[in-house]
């Protein structure tokens, strides 16, 4: 068994999902909405609005275990 875990943008959720439910045996996934912060906030000083913060890239992380000879299938759908 091996276990699985991408980030990808939520707006590539349902294109993700769909392709997950065209491999033979998939079993389930979960899946969570995470915020991405990085880089470009070491430019922020620490007056600043805190909106910027809370307008970062939506992302999605999605994790899932599969048996080993299942991994290159899967990971070969959600990179689609």
């Amino acid at each position: 068994m091996k276990r699985v875990v991408a980030f990808f943008r939520s707006n590539m959720q349902e294109d993700v999902v769909f392709a997950l439910h065209n491999v033979e045996g998939f079993a389930g996934a979960s899946i969570s909405e995470v915020k991405k912060i990085g880089c470009g906030m070491k430019n922020l000083d620490a007056d600043h609005d805190h909106e910027v913060l809370h307008n970062r890239s939506q992302l999605v992380r999605m994790e899932l275990v599969c048996v080993d000879e299942q991994v290159e299938i899967v990971i070969a759908a959600i990179e689609k």
